[in-house]
């Protein structure tokens, strides 16, 4: 966790803006962290449809 997260935390800021914040510092939602492993050449899709049930 970034400091700048961190402060957010702690002032209770909203959800939307810690999620902004995040992704400001590089942070992946598990969607975007499996689409660059299936390029990657970690995985394919089909294990990515099988994990993440869609």
């Amino acid at each position: 966790m970034t400091p700048e997260l961190r402060s957010l935390v702690y002032k209770e800021a909203s959800v939307a803006d810690m999620k902004v914040q995040a992704a400001k510092d590089g942070m992946r939602t598990l969607v975007q962290d499996a689409i660059y492993k299936v390029i990657k050449g970690d995985t394919d899709l089909a294990q990515v449809q099988i994990v993440g049930g869609e």
